[in-house]
C-alpha cells in the first residue's frame, strides 16, 4: 500500500483481516502505524457493529422459529404466560393453552403434525444462556402422545414447546402430563456447570480479560467463548483441564 502511495488502511480491509483471517485488530493498527499508515478505525467498528446486529437477528430468527411474533402474542393473550416449574420437578400436570402449526394459530393437530405447543405450567426448560432447551414427552389424558424436541421463549413469559404428534389428536384445552428427558437434562446441566468451572480456571491463569462472551451447553459437550490477545498455549489448556478435574475429584 505504501508503494501505491496510500496513506491509510480502509475499515473494510481491516475488517476482512479480522473477520475472515482472524488477524487481531490491535495488531493491524500497530503494524500499520509502524509503516506510516493511518487506520480507519471508525469504519472497522461500524462494520463490526453491523455484523453483530446480523448475528443477533439470525439468532433471534432461529429461536423464534416458525411463527411471526404477532402469532405468539395472540396465543399469549389467550393462554397467558407460562409458569415454569422445572426447577422443582421434571414431571408435571399440564394443560394445552395454545397450538401453532406452520406459523398459524390452530385449535387442533393430528398424528404426524409438527406443532408448537403452549402449556399453562411447564417442567421443560426453554433455551437460554447457552443452555439448550429440554426434550421429553407429553402424554394427554385422551391417549395422545407428543415428542418434545425443542423449547424456546420467543416472547418474554411464553414457552413454546416444539413437538411432533406421535399419535392421536391434540386440542387446545387438553390436559395431561409433561415429562422431561431427565438423562439429557442432567447431561446438559453437567456441561453448564463445567462451563462455569472452565471460566473460573481461565481467569485464574489468564487474568480478568478472560471474560465469557458466549457458550453452548449440550449433552456430552460444551463450547466456551472468551477473548484473548493471542492463541492460548497447550500448557495453559492442560493446566485448565487439570485444575477443573482436581476440583471435580475433590467433590466441591
Amino acid at each position: 500500500m505504501k508503494q501505491q502511495g496510500a496513506k491509510s488502511l480502509g475499515g473494510d480491509r481491516v475488517f476482512q483481516l479480522h473477520d475472515t483471517y482472524g488477524f487481531p485488530f490491535d495488531l493491524t493498527v500497530e503494524m500499520a502505524r509502524e509503516a506510516g499508515l493511518e487506520v480507519d478505525e471508525t469504519g472497522f467498528r461500524d462494520l463490526m457493529k453491523e455484523q453483530r446486529e446480523r448475528a443477533k437477528a439470525d439468532a433471534r430468527a432461529r429461536k423464534a422459529g416458525f411463527a411471526a411474533a404477532t402469532a405468539y402474542k395472540e396465543v399469549m393473550d389467550t393462554a397467558g404466560a407460562t409458569t415454569f416449574v422445572g426447577y422443582e420437578r421434571t414431571t408435571a400436570e399440564v394443560k394445552v393453552g395454545g397450538l401453532l402449526k406452520d406459523g398459524l394459530v390452530v385449535s387442533s393437530a393430528s398424528a404426524g403434525d409438527h406443532v408448537e405447543v403452549v402449556l399453562n405450567h411447564s417442567p421443560f426448560y426453554a433455551e437460554s444462556g447457552g443452555q439448550l432447551g429440554d426434550h421429553g414427552r407429553i402424554h394427554l389424558d385422551n391417549g395422545t402422545e407428543l415428542e418434545i424436541y425443542d423449547v424456546q421463549s420467543p416472547v418474554p413469559g411464553l414457552f413454546v414447546h416444539r413437538a411432533t404428534v406421535l399419535d392421536g389428536e391434540v386440542k387446545v384445552g387438553a390436559a395431561g402430563e409433561g415429562r422431561v428427558d431427565l438423562a439429557r437434562r442432567m447431561a446438559i446441566s453437567r456441561a453448564h456447570t463445567a462451563t462455569h468451572m472452565i471460566h473460573k480456571a481461565f481467569r485464574e491463569l489468564l487474568g480478568e480479560t478472560a471474560t465469557q462472551m458466549g457458550s453452548e451447553n449440550s449433552p456430552g459437550r460444551l463450547r466456551f467463548d472468551f477473548p484473548s490477545p493471542q492463541a492460548v498455549s497447550d500448557a495453559v489448556m492442560n493446566e485448565v483441564e487439570a485444575r477443573v478435574n482436581t476440583v471435580l475429584l475433590e467433590d466441591l
